[in-house]
């Protein structure tokens, strides 16, 4: 009982809490800056430096819906709306936007990211962290000049951010597009 009244205890309580939370803070600022860069990378059309955040083994994934309520939990056994196990897929569809080999990308839509509620899940390790689980809210204004029509793409995501040659880099990234009633085109741009 007398702890309880101590003021020293609560002191040291509440500076524990203030440095945990100033840590998770940097954290998810670092992991925000990097969401903001690739975001940045895709609207300004910089292929080469939105592939560069990316490691050579990453996996980037948008899931289909089972139902009204459970996407797909497997990207091997159910179906995807885009679905690559490593950076080369990626690699092939920028290759094929930048070539004009895409039809389905002629013209290129103006596109307008934006990414939010960046929290970390997790750090590992926790004292200096190589690896980062985030998730993320994230909304993309897409004019398709084409035909003249605003489509708007909005959903969650979550990706492992690892600590590679310097910097951090995209290993795994899965995108949940909540509206999922799309135009008969969608690619990596448009998320």
């Amino acid at each position: 009982m007398a702890a309880a009244h101590d003021p020293g205890c609560c002191a040291r309580r509440c500076k524990a809490v203030t440095l945990l939370s100033i840590e998770q803070m940097q954290l998810a600022a670092t992991a925000s800056e990097l969401l903001h860069r690739e975001a940045h990378c895709l609207d300004t059309r910089q292929w080469d430096a939105w592939l560069a955040l990316y490691l050579e083994q990453c996996e980037f994934w948008v899931p289909s819906w089972k139902t009204e309520d459970a996407p797909a939990s497997d990207p091997q056994t159910e179906l995807s709306l885009i679905y690559y196990p490593s950076r080369a897929g990626l690699e092939d569809r920028v290759w094929r936007v930048k070539s004009g080999r895409s039809i389905a990308s002629r013209p290129l839509p103006r596109t307008q990211h934006q990414v939010t509620n960046v929290r970390v899940v997790s750090a590992v390790p926790e004292a200096d962290p190589r690896e980062l689980r985030i998730e993320y809210e994230w909304c993309v204004n897409q004019f398709a000049h084409k035909i003249a029509e605003v489509q708007v793409f909005f959903g969650h995501a979550e990706a492992t951010l690892a600590w590679q040659d310097g910097a951090w880099r995209i290993a795994r990234k899965k995108v949940l597009l909540l509206n999922d009633y799309i135009p008969a085109k969608l690619d990596f741009y448009s998320l």
